[in-house]
């Protein structure tokens, strides 16, 4: 339901894909959500399908996201899939992000993900089709690094991978062992 006034809160706004038509109700969603000022409320943002590379996605946050948007720190839902970002850029980090999206993009460096470790309220996050997710341990490595995470990849995290995944932290991890995910083990 959209709100009834400027004063209300948005709770999700998506913000219309390249090449395609905007729909009607993105139309309302936002004309819905403009305050007097000229800014939008909202906690979600929505950019996924649309081929973003790095160089074309973080300068349009560094640069807009904060003239746009009312309180972008208030933002805890991004959806970034369907791109072609290799790298997460620092500036959505200010954020208290609980849901992220990264599925199907060009992520293959784990040292992106390190990044994350900054969202304590993080709860989901998917990298399932991206070069990372081929990667040997790639659950356990993951898990390892954002323990407080309930869901990788739209699927349910487990007491067992929890487990597996402290370990994984122990041996590899924390005594900067070689990981199996680089020698193949």
């Amino acid at each position: 339901m959209y709100p009834a006034s400027n004063n209300e809160r948005v709770q999700h706004i998506a913000l219309p894909t390249t090449g395609k038509q905007r729909k009607k109700e993105d139309t309302s969603i936002l004309e819905n959500s403009l305050l007097a000022d000229g800014k939008y409320l909202g906690c979600a943002i929505k950019l996924n399908n649309n081929g973003f590379s790095d160089e074309q996605l973080w300068p349009f946050f560094k640069n807009c996201i904060n003239q746009v948007f009312e309180n972008p720190s208030s933002f805890n839902y991004l959806n970034l899939s369907f791109n072609s970002l290799s790298s997460i850029d620092e500036s959505i980090l200010e954020w208290n992000i609980h849901v992220l999206y990264l599925h199907s993009n060009l992520l293959k460096d784990m040292n992106e993900i390190i990044k994350l470790q900054q969202f304590k309220e993080l709860r989901s996050l998917t990298l399932h089709g991206t070069p990372l997710s081929v990667q040997k341990n790639y659950r356990f490595h993951v898990l390892a690094m954002l323990p407080q995470l309930k869901q990788l990849d739209f699927t349910t995290v487990t007491h067992s991978d929890l487990d597996t995944a402290n370990t994984y932290r122990r041996l590899y991890i924390n005594s900067k062992k070689t990981s199996p995910s680089k020698t193949g083990y």
